[in-house]
């Protein structure tokens, strides 16, 4: 019998990751259905959001952060700004996670995510990520949520062309 009277009190829960903190980690979409096929998350039945989104967990794969996941929905559309939003941050993981620009095919997925989320086609894949600590808001709060936490302020990308690629270079130095 293990005795864990004397084990910590604290676990050690909500300690946040600095703010602009960077970290290669890997990026996993928790499909909303998949047995029905339906990856993206729709948005609430009459709630506010009008846009789908995929639901992402990065576990952190390096340094002294390893193994902390921060969580990310990927915007999908239909409106515009959402779906181009989402579309550069897709972009910016499928340039670090398939090698750009050495691999012609850099820039493809499959139709249904599926290399980002099912485990028999990998279930995942390779990113980098800015850190940042998001306060709640009103809305939050009223519903109890009154902690900050962590979330992605970015998805580095190595293409040079990207907003993000100063950040990368930081991290591949080891800054």
């Amino acid at each position: 019998m293990a005795d864990y009277s004397s084990a910590p009190n604290k676990q050690g829960l909500g300690e946040l990751i600095p703010h602009g903190t960077l970290a290669k980690g890997w990026f996993v979409v928790e499909p909303f259905n998949a047995a029905n096929g339906q990856i993206e998350t729709p948005p609430k039945a009459g709630g506010e959001g009008k846009n789908s989104y995929l639901k992402a967990r990065i576990v952190i794969t390096e340094g002294e952060h390893e193994r902390r996941n921060v969580f990310h929905n990927l915007m999908c559309g239909p409106e515009k700004k959402a779906a181009d939003m989402g579309g550069a941050q897709m972009r910016a993981i499928l340039e670090f996670g398939n090698g750009f620009p050495t691999n012609p095919r850099w820039a493809f997925i499959d139709d249904d995510y599926g290399q980002l989320w099912d485990d028999a086609r990998g279930g995942g894949m390779p990113c980098a990520i800015k850190i940042a600590i998001e306060k709640p808001d009103e809305e939050s709060k009223k519903r109890g949520y009154d902690k900050n936490k962590n979330v992605v302020a970015a998805f580095l990308s190595p293409n040079p062309e990207s907003d993000s690629h100063k950040d990368y270079l930081r991290l591949m130095r080891g800054e």
